[in-house]
């Protein structure tokens, strides 16, 4: 595996995902030196975000009405779906490779972080008086 296309790669799924304004594929895992320790390290990241997101999720819902919850609750899981499907489109260019994993990682890891910053800014919305 040429480290140069494996670097290009991840650095296109996040400027993909992201945008080009948002962080660099390589400050994710800078130390991993395999295929292998980059999967775990993303995997870390990933359950991470997922976390976070969680709890960010949780906070909302505490804060809303049982009409929003619901609104809340159907949006999030079209969202877990629409995250899976972009995620697999992301890594489609390397299916059946090496990178598809990795790839995949990373548009999960990329848009967890997105989603996670939209619903922090509807609690913060809902602290403004």
């Amino acid at each position: 595996m040429c480290p140069l296309r494996f670097a290009s790669g991840l650095v296109l799924v996040f400027w993909l995902v992201l945008g080009a304004s948002e962080l660099a594929a390589d400050d994710l895992c800078a130390d991993a030196q395999t295929s292998v320790e980059m999967s775990a390290c993303l995997n870390e990241h990933s359950s991470r975000a997922d976390a976070k997101l969680n709890q960010v999720y949780r906070a909302l819902m505490s804060r809303l009405d049982k009409g929003r919850q619901a609104r809340l609750k159907a949006a999030q899981r079209a969202w877990i779906a629409f995250r899976d499907r972009s995620a697999e489109f992301a890594s489609s260019a390397e299916a059946g490779g090496s990178l598809a994993s990795l790839e995949y990682t990373l548009a999960l890891i990329a848009l967890t972080e997105r989603r996670t910053l939209e619903l922090e800014e509807a609690l913060q919305r809902l602290s403004v008086p």
